[in-house]
């Protein structure tokens, strides 16, 4: 990215690329599942912004132009029955990995390119034991690194509240090296407000404590939000590592693993 065209993070604001249906199980007629634009909604700034809600149609372009044409038009009344600030977009592909390939370098215009890709974890895999999906995933999401794009992999989205169920409880953020401040992103929601948040800092061997932490409540000052906040530090494996080293290392791992 040139130096020209590069944001400054003060000025920063999310524009999702919703993958609509890669892996979902839906009826025919449903063209996204119903809570991932309630997803989207909720990561761009009060409700505001735009959205492009793509879908992958498996075959030869001359062949399913029609096809597309219908299938962009039932996407776009979907996206206005939920009130979504966003547009529709139909690519056909000889099949999934070249067509979302096409659609991260194209999608798009200028500042207006999308800068996150929301999709769903492809749970049917498990189901029905099709074991090319894997591999189209993870060629996905590198896919998404080459373009310099955040990735959010949603999974168990029907439990996904939406904008009149209140939740209670506590939620814990872990927040790995600097990709916390996308994950605060989501808990901006009415939904949310009335949970205790905790946010759980993974500091890097070298990193000053004290100092990560004042970043952090800094950031959730400017955010207007209240959380407790700890710090947990990767201890060098250089030094033998005792019993609580290796519980704190284990605590990091789970950590990824969650927060991917």
């Amino acid at each position: 990215m040139s130096v020209e065209n590069q944001v400054h993070p003060k000025n920063w604001y999310p524009i999702p690329l919703v993958f609509c249906r890669p892996w979902g199980q839906l009826p025919e007629n449903v063209p996204c599942h119903p809570k991932l634009a309630d997803f989207a909604n909720c990561m761009k700034k009060k409700g505001r912004g735009m959205s492009i809600f793509v879908s992958i149609l498996d075959g030869d372009y001359h062949e399913c132009a029609e096809d597309a044409k219908s299938a962009c038009k039932q996407l776009t009344t979907y996206i206005n029955y939920k009130n979504c600030e966003g547009m529709a977009e139909i690519v056909v592909a000889p099949n999934m990995s070249k067509g979302f390939r096409g659609i991260v370098q194209t999608m798009g215009l200028g500042n207006l390119k999308p800068n996150i890709v929301v999709m769903r974890y492809p749970e049917i895999w498990r189901w029905e034991n099709l074991t090319e999906i894997p591999k189209t995933f993870v060629g996905i999401f590198n896919d998404c690194i080459v373009a310099n794009k955040a990735v959010v992999i949603v999974k168990g989205l029907d439990e996904w509240p939406n904008e009149y169920q209140k939740q209670y409880g506590t939620i814990d953020l872990y927040w790995i090296v600097r990709d916390g401040g996308l994950m605060l992103l989501l808990l901006t929601k009415d939904s949310f407000e009335s949970c205790k948040i905790q946010v759980f800092c993974i500091a890097e061997e070298d990193a000053d404590v004290e100092v990560l932490k004042a970043d952090v409540r800094k950031f959730l000052y400017d955010l207007r939000m209240q959380a407790e906040v700890f710090v947990i530090p990767i201890s060098s494996q250089e030094n033998g590592g005792s019993p609580q080293d290796e519980s704190q290392m284990h605590v990091c791992m789970l950590c990824l693993f969650v927060s991917s």
